[in-house]
């Protein structure tokens, strides 16, 4: 079977077996062939997986060359991983690891690249459970410089949670000039974490100085933020709602 079809079968699969939806899928293709349900199996095997790449980044790509919604001009971005539950199998266990008391389910991590406003995933992988969030992120930042075509001249906004702030991992956020929102880890920085409410610019290393802002949450709680936009838009409010409203 042409892997355009191959494709246009998966994609028409819902929860039923491979049986069942080989059987409704060639009569809507008008033509004489049949394919056994061994075959289908045999055939989804020698698929390469640059091949999903490939169709992701397409989509995405088409995605981000529609009218995208924005957030007071500005295009926010989200960074973050999770785990992910893979099949009972020996082989992804030792590859990407093991959660579970006694270590034996397949875990592996899933950094996405998630645009909040338009609801556009746009970069994901799986990737070992010994890869640290930083370097995740790291890659989903070159994903997004290669979009960065795409939103014209529009200015992105990177959102990071607590997992993110090191010194090392925001110089390198300074020098690719990438606007970012990152929220701050309690003992992280004494001066961060001494700021009861407002915003401050503290230096944390030669070279590298960030702006926090402390508020109240609806909830009565306390959260800090760090960030590089400018003083103003860290006075008029932008940055609190960036992480209470664009953050969801």
């Amino acid at each position: 079977m042409p892997f355009k079809k191959l494709i246009w079968l998966m994609l028409g699969m819902a929860k039923e077996s491979s049986q069942n939806a080989l059987e409704r899928f060639f009569p809507k293709t008008k033509e004489a062939v049949h394919m056994s349900r061994q075959a289908f199996s045999l055939a989804r095997q020698k698929m390469k997986c640059e091949a999903f790449r490939e169709l992701f980044q397409a989509g995405v790509r088409g995605s981000c060359n529609e009218k995208l919604k924005d957030w007071r001009g500005c295009l926010l971005m989200a960074v973050d991983s999770s785990h992910i539950a893979l099949p009972r199998d020996a082989a992804l266990k030792a590859y990407y690891g093991a959660c579970g008391k006694a270590l034996t389910a397949a875990t592996a991590r899933a950094p996405l690249l998630y645009d909040i406003e338009n609801d556009i995933i746009a970069d994901a992988k799986i990737e070992p459970l010994t890869v640290d969030e930083r370097s995740l992120a790291k890659n989903d930042l070159e994903a997004l410089a290669e979009l960065g075509q795409s939103f014209g001249k529009r200015k992105v906004i990177v959102v990071f949670d607590r997992g993110h702030p090191s010194k090392d991992f925001i110089k390198y956020l300074q020098d690719k000039e990438i606007t970012y929102v990152m929220r701050g880890q309690k003992g992280f920085n004494a001066r961060i974490d001494g700021l009861k409410q407002g915003s401050k610019r503290i230096r944390l290393d030669e070279g590298i100085t960030v702006g926090a802002l402390a508020f109240a949450l609806a909830s009565g709680e306390r959260e800090a933020v760090i960030t590089n936009l400018d003083k103003g838009e860290m006075e008029d409010g932008c940055l609190r709602n960036c992480i209470t409203s664009g953050g969801r």
